[in-house]
């Protein structure tokens, strides 16, 4: 079986509101520690070896270390994603658990402290720069987690200069969606394709830094148009432990099941139902020409999930 990480939703409390956040600024909602326990052991008994921790903040999470010795003592491996502004929250990480940790992703939407804090918090850029250079030092396998918008889209080839000069493992790209209000620094398609294109050029001249291109930058074009339809890796448990289709996906009426009331094995029959359903409708719109300017795939999944899915029925 290919390893598979299934997303976990940890909190949605956050120190921070940045401009590009799709998870909106509500907080308060915490996984209990005896739903992380049964998604872990469903994960587990399914095959998976992978974690990853989001949220929010995963560190808020007034038992994130508690979870983390959890998975580590499964023999599973994890990865977590960050704004890198509590690095002493992760700490014990490098000192307990390096063995098992996978990735450390830092969200970096600037290589320059002007941006990076205009996009996300005054004072940000220099906590998440050296939060990265601790990961970096002791040797944990750590990645900038970029999302474009119009504040940083001119910044990709210093973007990649910063990655080299950090020593990081890798960057991924992605690009702000559309949550309600941030209209003004959302990339047109126009945008996305010149980023594309930077991005591509750039490569060349950084070939040593492993890129990935998450799907809210890709075009309109195509009908296999994100990673997710073909591997169930964003297969997304909820605070409340609902099974999601993805962490951008998370309604309420959008639920593929509970960890308590599926099995696991059942709930990815759901996700890949759902998948084909969503390359067929995809498939239909772009023949039709009903994709338009600025519909990005992320927008396109969440346009078919409100509309038309029908959540699946607990037991």
């Amino acid at each position: 079986m290919q390893n598979k990480t299934l997303q976990l939703f940890i909190t949605s409390n956050c120190n921070f509101k940045c401009k590009t956040c799709f998870g909106g600024f509500s907080r308060g909602n915490n996984m209990s520690f005896e739903v992380f326990c049964g998604a872990v052991d469903e994960a587990k008994t399914a095959g998976y070896l992978y974690i990853t921790f989001t949220g929010g903040e995963p560190a808020l999470h007034p038992e994130f270390e508690k979870m983390v010795e959890y998975v580590s003592k499964k023999g599973m491996f994890f990865s977590f994603v960050s704004n890198g502004s509590l690095l002493n929250r992760y700490k014990f990480i490098i000192n307990k658990y390096s063995k098992n940790l996978s990735v450390a992703g830092f969200s970096v939407d600037g290589a320059t402290k002007k941006v990076h804090d205009l996009v996300r918090q005054a004072g940000s850029y220099i906590l998440v720069v050296d939060a990265i250079r601790y990961f970096v030092t002791h040797n944990a396998s750590t990645v900038m987690e970029v999302c474009l918008n119009k504040l940083n889209h001119h910044e990709i080839d210093t973007l990649f200069s910063l990655a080299k000069k950090l020593k990081v493992q890798g960057i991924s790209f992605s690009s702000a969606i559309d949550t309600g209000f941030n209209k003004d620094i959302l990339l047109t398609e126009k945008e996305r394709l010149s980023c594309l294109k930077k991005i591509a050029e750039a490569k060349k001249n950084f070939p040593n830094i492993p890129v990935s291109i998450m799907s809210a930058l890709q075009n309109n074009g195509g009908v296999y148009f994100c990673h997710a339809l073909e591997n169930e890796g964003t297969l997304t448990v909820s605070p409340k432990g609902h099974y999601y289709f993805c962490t951008v996906t998370r309604f309420d009426s959008t639920q593929l099941g509970s960890v308590f009331a599926d099995a696991l094995p059942d709930v990815i029959k759901r996700y890949r139902r759902l998948a084909k359903n969503l390359k067929r409708i995809r498939a239909q719109m772009v023949k039709k020409g009903k994709v338009s300017d600025n519909f990005n795939t992320c927008e396109f999944c969440n346009f078919f999930l409100k509309q038309y899915y029908q959540p699946a029925k607990a037991k």
